[in-house]
């Protein structure tokens, strides 16, 4: 979920970088394959749809699959490194990464120590430099950036040492520039970049094609890009520029063309999915309610809830007197889950939490559309 003015328990950061260099956040564990990251043990595995256990739980660390690649933390390799492994368990690689990201398009970003790296150091920017490597695991784009970005289209997103972005493709050419404060990933034909604290949009040739004069931004989703214009600027993750402030709290989606196509008001907004994009406002009792909205701005779905995810697999989770619930597209409830805390559906299951104070992944299990426990959730 991307939302610009976040507010409520399942709010997210709008700008994530696809680098991993520590624990993922509950409920973003799984990728795009149909495997579902499990805890026993204090150790990490994989179950498949029903439950079955594919990669017994071995791993310090792991995250979801894409591409039938996956990152785990090893222990025991010096001081906990990362490998590479498939979707069968298999080490393509040795554990010799310090952190590594999501495979994209054939390739996944690796990091290394520097000889300025500080060693656990838990709230600082470790001085890494990133390569990337390919299914095989071998590593074809040496490591040389300070940051990276995942693959798409063709081309990723990458910082220098002098903390300033560009994109190179899959030889490790850099196509653009080396001079953007910021630069996102593409998205149906353009990119996020940051230019003198504004954002707009590239073509692949780095060619500014959208200028960049909004105060915050985000990729496009579905033919749109939600923007804010006023307010002041709000920096993409891993930034430390302004603060979100936009008294008139209005929210534009704009088209490839840099046109405004739709206006919402209220706390926050955000991407398109599934045709519908959620949002929030403060109604006359003085309380926060979100819904969701249509493509023409009409609320599809009046705003009554305390939080809202986006929809995913045809359902919206969403809170409702303090219970999570999944919705359909008219609204209506079709599935209550028992728990503390749930996530959206992703291939066939939805992650849940047990318990009175969740706090990790060892707590949770998943349910799938009906309600079935497929894994159970610890207390």
């Amino acid at each position: 979920m991307q939302r610009l003015v976040k507010s409520g328990t399942k709010a997210l950061l709008a700008f994530v970088l696809f680098v991993l260099a520590g624990p993922p956040a509950i409920g973003q564990l799984n990728g795009s394959d149909p495997l579902f990251l499990i805890t026993q043990g204090g150790q990490s595995g994989y179950i498949d749809q029903s439950g079955k256990i594919i990669i017994a739980p071995q791993f310090g660390g792991a995250w979801g699959f894409y591409e039938e690649r996956t990152c785990v933390q090893v222990h025991g390799s010096g001081s906990s490194k990362y490998a590479v492994i498939d979707n069968t368990g298999k080490f393509i690689t040795p554990a010799e990464f310090s952190a590594c990201g999501q495979f994209s398009q054939g390739l996944g970003a690796v990091a290394f120590d520097t000889d300025k790296t500080r060693p656990n150091c838990m709230d600082c920017d470790p001085f890494y430099h990133w390569g990337y490597v390919d299914r095989s695991g071998t590593v074809v784009i040496e490591p040389q950036f300070h940051s990276a970005h995942k693959f798409s289209e063709g081309l990723a997103a990458v910082q220098n040492d002098d903390g300033k972005w560009g994109f190179i493709d899959k030889t490790g050419k850099t196509i653009t520039n080396m001079d953007f404060d910021y630069a996102g990933t593409f998205s149906e034909g353009l990119a996020v970049v940051v230019v003198h604290q504004r954002y707009g949009y590239v073509d692949h040739n780095g060619k500014l094609v959208i200028s960049a004069r909004f105060k915050q931004a985000q990729e496009f989703s579905e033919g749109l890009a939600l923007v804010r214009t006023r307010g002041k600027f709000v920096a993409p993750f891993g930034m430390t520029l302004g603060t979100a402030a936009d008294e008139r709290k209005e929210f534009e989606y704009i088209d490839k063309s840099g046109k405004v196509r739709l206006r919402l008001k209220g706390e926050h907004a955000s991407d398109f999915s599934e045709g519908l994009a959620e949002f929030g406002l403060v109604k006359q009792d003085g309380h926060l309610y979100c819904g969701y909205a249509d493509k023409t701005g009409k609320w599809v779905i009046e705003p009554r809830f305390g939080s809202c995810d986006d929809f995913s697999d045809g359902l919206g989770l969403v809170l409702l007197d303090g219970k999570w619930h999944f919705i359909d597209k008219n609204g209506e409830i079709v599935l209550s889950p028992p728990y503390v805390e749930a996530w959206p559906f992703q291939n066939g299951l939805a992650r849940v939490l047990d318990g009175p104070t969740p706090s990790s992944a060892a707590d949770s299990g998943y349910i799938d559309r009906t309600g079935k426990v497929i894994w159970k959730p610890q207390h």
